[in-house]
């Protein structure tokens, strides 16, 4: 009986000895993902801040940026130029601002507030059903 207790407590020691051993590594694992989270949303931040971020939802263009979520504007009317280019940008249903991409591809250096100005406008047009933002 003693032995069988024996076996157990050292069982048990070692179960525990592994779980504290991954508890540890993911802790490291967790402190390194949160640092490296936070160096990408100081940038982001800085570029929300500078008038060039784009991204997700709040994009007027989600096509060809769908996946991005750090862009200059450079680069986002250059894939838009592409994308148009080579007719798989879909001015339908997934754009409803075709004017506003046009509008923005004539001055790059736009800012958001300007482009979100463009927008509102473009919603408020009687001939265009509001996107719902």
């Amino acid at each position: 009986m003693e032995f069988l207790e024996l076996i157990m407590k050292i069982v048990l020691g070692a179960v525990m000895a592994a779980s504290l051993s991954l508890a540890a590594a993911g802790m490291q694992v967790a402190s390194a993902a949160s640092l490296s989270r936070a160096q990408v949303e100081s940038q982001l931040q800085q570029a929300q801040s500078e008038g060039m971020l784009i991204r997700g939802d709040a994009d007027p263009y989600p096509v060809p940026t769908q996946q991005k979520t750090f862009e200059s504007r450079a680069q986002v009317l250059s894939q838009l130029a592409q994308a148009r280019s080579a007719g798989t940008l879909d001015y339908g249903d997934s754009d409803p601002y075709p004017q506003v991409v046009v509008a923005a591809a004539s001055d790059p250096m736009a800012s958001r507030s300007e482009v979100l100005a463009q927008l509102a406008q473009y919603d408020a047009a009687p001939h265009h059903i509001p996107s719902g933002r």
